[in-house]
């Protein structure tokens, strides 16, 4: 019997992933991939690599990226230090969800994770310095196959938390969606 929780976002097969958050006097223990309860909710459990991003200022904005064939990426996105504004946008043009954009806070405290499927680009806010975002992915990277979306598209309503202000000059160039 599997302990996650699995919950449903507008975005069709993007997912809020949970488990239990174990606590005693020593601490605290939370499980980020459970192999079996993936596989037992249908879920990817083949993760290639692993990144961790460390984010040394509040209000720093990484995105939206995303990875065109064969290089698509499935992600499970997890903040393990500090708190971010996650958010994903709907890329794939036969999708029952194409141009839709979740987002959702993910923080060191809640034992939350954001599953996104392939062709839904990706970027998150900081809000906290010193923030830790881990993420396990379905492939490897590819410069030549990611992609991006402006974060200042004037068609993606984003309801941002705070202001971005620390952007990279990539994430700056990318282009509208639309």
């Amino acid at each position: 019997m599997s302990d996650l929780s699995i919950r449903e976002t507008p975005i069709e097969q993007c997912f809020i992933v949970e488990f239990p958050k174990h606590e005693d006097i020593r601490g605290s223990f939370q499980r980020k991939n459970c192999e079996s309860s993936f596989r037992s909710a249908g879920l990817n459990v083949d993760w290639p690599q692993c990144n961790v991003s460390l984010n040394h200022k509040k209000a720093t904005f990484r995105g939206f990226h995303y990875q065109e064939k064969p290089f698509e990426e499935i992600k499970l996105v997890t903040c393990v230090k500090g708190k971010i504004q996650d958010v994903i946008i709907d890329v794939r043009e036969d999708s029952p969800t194409f141009h839709k954009v979740f987002s959702l806070e993910l923080n060191e405290n809640d034992n939350i994770s954001l599953y996104i499927s392939k062709g839904v680009a990706h970027g998150y806010l900081t809000l906290e310095d010193e923030t830790v975002v881990l993420y396990h992915v379905s492939s490897e990277y590819s410069r030549e196959k990611t992609r991006g979306i402006s974060w200042t598209d004037p068609n993606i309503d984003i309801n941002w938390k705070i202001f971005p202000e620390i952007i990279s000059e990539a994430d700056q160039s990318w282009p509208p969606l639309f």
